[in-house]
């Protein structure tokens, strides 16, 4: 779920303390805007690259991905595996496997998913206004987050930083460090703010799938 969005910022995101002047005004209503622009659809699409660094282990891996969110569901696409979430079960399909493992979804508090990625800020977070710059010739705003309790063996990333589309609110990117030295940076390619869903794409249908091995963890 890490590697997961981690996102799919979306995407996804973010009380302040003293080092912060008790609140980043400036900041706060940059995030609340994003996040309101997420929240009024009721469904989008992203394909999305993915990069994780560990300079220390020598790990440099990528991946890219396509993502559908409809509420607390959504349904992500990899090289390698494919996700299923209609909200409530959660179907894993490994492809090179052809093995799918179903179970309770039931995401741990400090999760950063599809689905919450553009509210995390709100819960745990202290958050600034870093800067405004250019990325691929779109203005975007910079923002930083770090957990209000940086000791908390829940808050898996000690530093989150958000690339947000002055113009349009969405995110664009973002990269998030943890504690072993790895950065995951989240690139959004393709955004479809309007993509049509229905209950049936978040469900895993094995009539597919020719041959494949069911693993209920239920």
């Amino acid at each position: 779920m890490k590697q997961i969005i981690s996102l799919i910022v979306f995407f996804t995101f973010f009380m302040i303390t003293e080092a912060y002047a008790q609140h980043d005004e400036k900041a706060g209503r940059m995030l609340e805007e994003m996040s309101q622009k997420y929240q009024s659809m009721p469904s989008y699409r992203a394909n999305f690259s993915y990069r994780m660094v560990n300079k220390m282990e020598d790990i440099d891996e990528k991946f890219s991905g396509d993502i559908i969110v409809s509420g607390e569901k959504f349904r992500l696409k990899l090289t390698e595996q494919e996700i299923y979430n209609d909200g409530t079960t959660i179907w894993t399909y490994l492809v090179d496997a052809n093995e799918v493992n179903v179970d309770e979804y039931i995401p741990d508090e400090g999760d950063i998913t599809p689905s919450n990625i553009y509210n995390t800020y709100k819960k745990g977070y202290k958050y600034r206004f870093l800067e405004e710059t250019v990325i691929g010739g779109k203005s975007v705003n910079v923002i930083e987050l770090q957990p209000l309790k940086p000791d908390d063996p829940d808050m898996i990333f000690f530093r989150v930083l958000l690339n947000i589309d002055k113009e349009d609110k969405l995110i664009k990117s973002w990269e998030m460090q943890d504690r072993a030295g790895s950065v995951y940076t989240y690139t959004i390619n393709g955004f479809d703010s309007n993509y049509k869903t229905d209950d049936s794409m978040f469900v895993f249908d094995s009539s597919k799938y020719p041959d494949v091995e069911v693993i209920d963890l239920r």
